[in-house]
């Protein structure tokens, strides 16, 4: 499983991007400036199952990139392809290019890119007299699921995001982190190989952060404790099968390297529309918030 990124250009309004709103030339009318205009130099990257953080300073490009890889936006040139491994694979795929017993690549312009991909924007939009569990319900039957699996998805993912005892309330009257949780379990409802978040801490207090990223591990299938996630986990008093927790590729931005230090397994460092810097935690030889200062000074 992989995310293929190939020499992506984008022009784009580094004002729009820092107020986390879309742009794209040729979309319509607007009244950005031309020294408001970034282009992205030639783009490229892999990225494989694991928790992958992109970083940069407000309007580096960071959510319009993220819009690219969803689909969102149309890349000036270039190609964004993911390739799956069906070998392993106890589901039926896709059509797609590629041995049929073997790897499959999907292009982001194809519909079946889709049905490997969560996305969370950093503004969900929520319809505020739904209940959560009548939300995840709607955004399932969207995302072509059966009513029974429609079902069974909002019951584990109401689990999993202790939202249970709040599911039948209406979600005007959930709290930021609330209905952040609701977004990126809206995010899940497909089983997604491939999982975008858009700064997903923002608008949530210390204690639910802590929580956030915890949920993040066990998605990403990050070791808990020296174990790996396998087929069965328990988050509190929660049983979750491996449909939800497990091996992705999740990419998600942040702003704090110290909560990016803590769950990444790469970095990537976006500046003024060019990747300068992309590499496992691991292997850094410097701390992660001096090498981010140093890198965004040069």
């Amino acid at each position: 499983m992989e995310l293929i990124v190939k020499e992506i250009t984008l022009q784009y309004d580094k004002n729009m991007e820092a107020d986390h709103r879309p742009f794209s030339l040729g979309a319509g009318v607007h009244d950005s400036s031309t020294d408001s205009l970034e282009t992205y130099k030639p783009i490229s990257f892999s990225l494989k199952p694991g928790i992958h953080v992109l970083m940069g300073e407000n309007g580096a490009g960071k959510s319009t990139l993220l819009r690219i890889l969803s689909g969102v936006l149309k890349p000036d040139s270039g190609t964004i392809t993911f390739r799956y491994d069906f070998r392993s694979a106890r589901q039926k795929f896709p059509a797609g290019n590629g041995n049929a017993w073997n790897c499959r690549e999907y292009d982001v312009s194809q519909e079946e890119y889709r049905h490997f991909l969560g996305y969370l924007p950093q503004e969900t939009g929520f319809y505020p007299e739904f209940t959560g569990r009548d939300f995840l319900l709607y955004i399932a039957s969207l995302k072509g699921l059966s009513k029974k699996e429609a079902e069974l998805r909002t019951r584990e993912l109401l689990k999993l995001f202790s939202l249970e005892q709040e599911a039948d309330k209406k979600v005007r009257k959930y709290s930021d982190g609330m209905r952040k949780r609701l977004g990126i379990a809206q995010a899940l409802l497909n089983d997604p190989k491939l999982l975008i978040l858009d700064e997903p801490l923002a608008g949530l207090d210390p204690v639910e952060q802590l929580h956030f990223l915890e949920l993040l591990r066990k998605i990403g299938g990050q070791k808990i404790g020296g174990q790996k996630i396998g087929d069965q986990e328990t988050i509190g008093q929660t049983d979750v099968g491996q449909n939800i927790v497990g091996q992705k590729i999740v990419l998600l931005t942040l702003h704090s390297t110290a909560a990016a230090a803590d769950i990444a397994d790469s970095i990537l460092f976006l500046k003024k529309g060019q990747l300068v810097f992309q590499g496992r935690t691991e292997s850094l030889t410097e701390d992660l918030e001096n090498l981010y200062v140093r890198i965004m000074r040069s």
